[in-house]
């Protein structure tokens, strides 16, 4: 545990300082180091310093008084750990040392240091603060850092950028357990762009925009696996404004997939049957498609499987049934389970070797999503759970009545309904795009309704959702 903690305030004291402007001389490095006993008092966690802590600020009053600015400056707020700056003001009465005016500090006025002496300027040439670290441990420091502030990291310098888009930072993120799942939204509009959301801090990040050359890409599946999100398949929803044609492509093979880590698309091996409106889901560590219609508007019982680390794909076992109309998929009780708009039949895939079996759950139907291994459906203005064959009702979800084309999605112990738009009915004939995130958490004993912070670029119809762990 001390060592974690310690990992923990290295990384924000460094990349903070550095973050931050580099203000500070690089001899107060080692001073903000030792100060990490007090990290609990100075961001309000704890209400009393610890004696350790106490003796570290003592020590650095002696040796170099004139590095206290940069702990009482917060220069870690940056990198989202807020100091309370009234904490760390109060610190040294509370260990009760003696400080050369600690009240002074003031990060806009550069004269106003403990010690009456300059700051150093700011400069756009960083040095590496983990200098003298062996790799393996600085990589551990850099992977506590969350996601959304990756890119400052990568502005210190060229060796921390590379360590930053390394992929043995997603290894160290997974090993030092500081792995975040997100989810991964598209939307009609802006045209094939996504997003990600962080529901930790209630934050969206706009990812570069989907490569791909067919214009407003819809009908495709996603699915994240191995750490990276993959597009597969789909086709044109555009329009031409002058004639009211489609585009022409109804469906395509063609796979994308997106590294967080790289921060770049790239292509990948193409399905071995072009396909829209299909079952895709991760099972395995795999990526399993099933059904659809292909090119020539003609459903499909063809099923496939592809692998993320060797990029090929290969046929599986076909469905038993195909039906006109569109299917999606579920994974649960690690089987994937594929579903026809209309139908109470479901086919399952336990295993690979063992095929598809059919089965008459009499599930309803709407959209649906699984939190915790139990499948949840939106009918009739109510949140259904439905287990096996049986159904509970578990909350109201009459507001959404009148939202049409919104994603619905399970994360952690809670459930998402995303984006969609508004109308039309008998009485108003507008259609109003919503970028709202509404939140149900099941977990608890009484499921409520929240709301998160909409959307910041994508709205309307949502076009494809996946939760992404990085």
């Amino acid at each position: 545990m001390a060592v974690r903690v310690m990992e923990v305030m290295l990384a924000i004291a460094l990349i903070g300082t550095l973050c931050a402007g580099a203000k500070a001389q690089s001899s107060c490095t080692n001073v903000i180091i030792s100060m990490s006993p007090c990290l609990n008092y100075i961001t309000g966690n704890s209400s009393t310093p610890s004696s350790s802590c106490c003796t570290q600020l003592a020590s650095a009053v002696k040796s170099q008084p004139q590095c206290l600015c940069e702990v009482v400056n917060g220069g870690a707020s940056s990198l989202g750990v807020n100091v309370n700056q009234t904490q760390a003001l109060a610190l040294p009465g509370a260990c009760n040392v003696q400080t050369p005016s600690i009240g002074r500090c003031n990060a806009s006025s550069p004269t106003d240091s403990p010690s009456g002496t300059p700051n150093s300027p700011p400069t756009d040439s960083f040095c590496i603060a983990v200098i003298g670290l062996p790799d393996a441990v600085a990589i551990r420091c850099i992977a506590r850092v969350p996601f959304y502030l990756h890119p400052k990291l990568e502005v210190v310098s060229r060796s921390w950028q590379a360590a930053v888009r390394s992929t043995e930072l997603f290894k160290a993120r997974q090993e030092v357990g500081s792995a975040e799942d997100l989810l991964c939204v598209c939307a009609f509009d802006p045209e094939n762009l996504w997003q990600l959301y962080d529901p930790l801090r209630d934050l969206w990040i706009t990812l570069p925009i989907l490569p791909s050359k067919i214009r407003h890409l819809a009908h495709f599946g996603v699915v994240c696996s191995a750490g990276k999100l993959f597009v597969l398949g789909g086709g044109s929803d555009a329009v031409d404004p002058l004639t009211g044609d489609q585009d022409g492509s109804f469906a395509t093979n063609e796979v994308w997939s997106y590294d967080p880590v790289l921060r770049e698309w790239a292509a990948r091996a193409s399905m071995l049957v072009p396909r829209a409106m299909f079952a895709c889901c991760a099972l395995n560590g795999k990526i399993v498609v099933a059904g659809g219609f292909t090119s020539c508007q003609k459903s499909i019982s063809q099923a496939e499987i592809y692998d993320p680390e060797k990029d090929v794909w290969i046929r599986i076992p076909d469905l038993h049934r195909t039906h006109n109309s569109a299917c999606s998929g579920v994974v649960i009780g690690g089987k994937l389970h594929v579903l026809h708009r209309g139908l109470s039949t479901v086919q399952v895939l336990d295993s690979i070797g063992s095929g598809w079996t059919v089965e008459d759950y009499g599930w309803l139907q709407g959209p649906i999503a699984v939190v915790h291994d139990a499948l949840y459906v939106m009918s009739h203005g109510l949140i259904v759970k439905q287990e096996g064959k049986t159904r509970k009702v578990v909350v109201s979800a009459s507001e959404f009545r009148k939202r049409i084309g919104f994603a619905m999605t399970g994360l952690g112990d809670e459930m998402y309904v995303i984006g969609g738009v508004i109308g039309p009915d008998r009485w108003n004939w507008d259609i109003k795009p919503v970028s709202d995130v509404d939140i149900l958490t099941v977990g608890g004993e009484r499921p409520t309704w929240r709301q998160a912070t909409p959307m910041t670029q994508c709205r309307g119809t949502i076009r494809g959702c996946a939760q992404l762990r990085i």
